[in-house]
């Protein structure tokens, strides 16, 4: 079998917490080398990364310069450059991934070099994985697998790239070549939607995991998705992370499975023990985990704040959270909400509300049910004068006044 050197490109801003589980993670499916380039980082991950530098073919760089001189283009600023640098370091390929996406072999015995073998012609190739997102993490700091895994499917990609392909366009999720082999994992030919070719068709989404495909740690637990929350984005420093849709716990048609055998896992496992000792890193990991957990109670009063002047806003990015510090946050959203429009039962003027902010107080209402069965019906009410004649609230409204009858709530 054909050894190949394969390079990872990641970008990491504040990941101290998870950087040792990532790292190890790939070079023990056979990756040969990692590059991390740190951005506007706060945490000690250069102090974690130098202890891991120092026995293991990772190395790690300041990327603040570049990004003060292409902040619109910061990302595939550093992925050219990580492109050109492999090259000339006789790398036979890159992959580009973030510090929350694992490489990962459904099988959990193949590696980045079985996977490569099984591919014709791959010095010509671009081949795409796609993401399964990890979902159902209920404790902070989880490991990232376990015998028994829950993942939706997802149309994004991630890409490794051949270092022989003259690339014409570099992208987040995939690059741009002429005369390139583009392919999914399944060595299928990959037609994108998307002019990028960062997403899959519908039909790949609705099918099947793949053999190897992307894990993708985008929530982890509720906790550390409040967390991430005031990391904000490299374009918007200072400010609340607002690409997210919300924390999602639930399980749809994209729901899939995949187990891992206990012994294949206890293996990994121990060898990851090995890692952490060699590396000397458990004290700089429970400080990163430290840090997670104070930036928690900071990105509460950065929501709190913002939940003044833009409470939908707000309520999108909580939504799925039923953490006790949420709850109450959510409550304070909706009262204060009320306090405007208190009671439009007896008034002549038109209630007002977009549908964003609409939807906003439905979800809501509907995850109060629980917790204030009688402020969700009062929210419901108010909703129904904008649509009188919506099934699903006109449901649940009947739903809750039977049950505070029934209850005598």
């Amino acid at each position: 079998m054909k050894k190949f050197d394969v390079k990872i490109i990641a970008i990491a801003k504040d990941e101290a917490a998870y950087l040792s589980e990532w790292v190890f993670h790939h070079l023990y499916f056979g990756f040969t080398s990692i590059d991390i380039y740190l951005n506007g980082t706060s945490d000690n991950s250069v102090e974690l990364l130098s202890s891991i530098s120092a026995n293991f073919p990772v190395s790690y760089f300041n990327a603040d310069r570049i990004f003060k001189k292409a902040p619109e283009s910061f990302q595939t600023t550093v992925y050219k450059h990580a492109f050109k640098k492999a090259l000339s370091n006789g790398c036979d390929f890159v992959l580009y991934l973030d510090i929350d996406e694992f490489w990962t072999p459904a099988c959990f015995d193949k590696n980045i070099n079985t996977f490569l073998n099984q591919i014709k012609h791959p010095e010509n190739s671009v081949i795409s994985f796609e993401w399964a997102t990890k979902i159902n993490e209920d404790s902070p700091f989880l490991r990232p697998f376990q015998t028994q895994n829950n993942v939706l499917k997802s149309d994004h990609v991630k890409s490794l790239v051949s270092t022989k392909i003259k690339v014409r366009e570099f992208h987040e999720h995939n690059i741009k070549s002429n005369n390139s082999n583009y392919l999914l994992a399944d060595s299928s030919r990959f037609f994108s939607p998307c002019p990028r070719m960062s997403l899959v068709d519908s039909n790949h989404v609705a099918g099947p995991l793949k053999e190897f495909f992307i894990l993708h740690r985008l929530y982890r637990s509720q906790n550390e998705y409040i967390s991430l929350l005031a990391r904000g984005r490299a374009s918007q420093p200072g400010k609340l992370k607002t690409n997210r849709n919300g924390y999602i716990q639930e399980s749809t048609d994209l729901a899939r499975a995949f187990s891992i055998s206990p012994l294949l896992l206890h293996n990994y496992l121990n060898k990851y023990e090995d890692f952490l000792q060699t590396s000397n890193v458990l004290h700089l990991i429970n400080n990163a985990r430290r840090f997670i957990i104070d930036r928690y109670y900071n990105s509460l009063i950065m929501l709190s704040e913002a939940s003044i002047d833009q409470p939908d806003e707000v309520l999108r990015l909580i939504r799925g959270v039923n953490t006790v510090d949420i709850h109450s946050l959510r409550e304070q959203i909706i009262r204060r909400s009320l306090g405007v429009f208190p009671d439009y039962s007896n008034r002549k003027e038109q209630l007002s509300l977009t549908v964003r902010q609409f939807e906003a107080l439905r979800d809501v209402a509907f995850s109060l049910q629980r917790s204030n069965i009688r402020l969700s019906l009062k929210i419901l009410l108010i909703l129904k004068q904008l649509r009188p004649n919506g099934k699903l609230i006109n449901s649940k409204i009947d739903e809750l006044e039977s049950k505070i009858k029934s209850d005598k709530i």
